[in-house]
């Protein structure tokens, strides 16, 4: 399991490459963690980012050839010594190398490129040679894996549309709930018996959550059970 953090840990990236080691390992599979890669040039980049920002200018940095090729080795020198099954990636940033790692290889994302440019914050305004410079990099990526995994069907059409000439096999492997309580969860006497649901994350606005609390004051009205 590859990623830019930590993939071992929760806080890398939501948990989400934590989860998918756990899964592997639930099913008999001895998962290996690969990264952080390329750590110390990946902060430089996030640095430079926001330094851009603070002179008005959007620009993303970490897509830049360099960076690309270093974590892609470090990717190389993490699975040599291990006799591997196959190896996923949460991030095409160490793919666009060509890398090459003796096993099957898939990347698991939940947006491309295209989808992300003028829909994030930090990917709004780029100039034109950066989205093209980020694409390029992202094509490559895509094709040089024999499997993409996406999160949404909204992903996949995107990849369709705005990649057509990637042959790589697609399908959709959505998000999944974590609806288990931790081992060793034991329920309180203070703890309410009512539902409740707690949201831990950035970009409030954009991912609907005032919507969804506007929407659970209607539903609470109309279903106060």
């Amino acid at each position: 399991m590859a990623a830019i953090g930590d993939p071992a840990l929760r806080s890398t990236w939501s948990g989400i490459p934590a989860a998918i080691m756990a899964a592997a390992t639930s099913l008999g599979h001895e998962p290996v963690a690969v990264g952080p890669l390329n750590a110390a040039g990946f902060r430089c980049a996030g640095r430079a980012a926001r330094g851009a920002r603070v002179f008005g200018q959007h620009v993303q940095f970490d897509r830049i050839g360099v960076l690309r090729r270093a974590a892609a080795r470090e990717v190389r020198r993490g699975v040599e010594h291990d006799s591997l099954s196959a190896v996923i990636s949460v991030t095409s940033l160490a793919l666009s190398d060509r890398v090459s790692v003796g096993a099957p290889l898939a990347l698991w994302t939940d947006a491309i490129v295209p989808l992300m440019v003028d829909y994030y914050p930090q990917f709004t305004g780029l100039p034109n040679w950066n989205v093209q410079g980020m694409m390029r990099a992202e094509r490559e990526a895509l094709a040089s894996v024999d499997l993409i995994a996406l999160a949404s069907q909204w992903a996949l059409d995107g990849l369709r549309t705005h990649y057509p000439e990637v042959s790589t096999p697609a399908l959709v492997v959505p998000f999944g709930p974590s609806l288990s309580p931790e081992p060793g969860y034991q329920r309180t006497e203070s703890e309410s018996e009512s539902p409740m649901v707690l949201s831990v994350g950035v970009d409030w606005h954009r991912k609907g959550m005032d919507t969804l609390v506007e929407a659970a004051g209607i539903a609470r009205d109309a279903l106060p059970d």
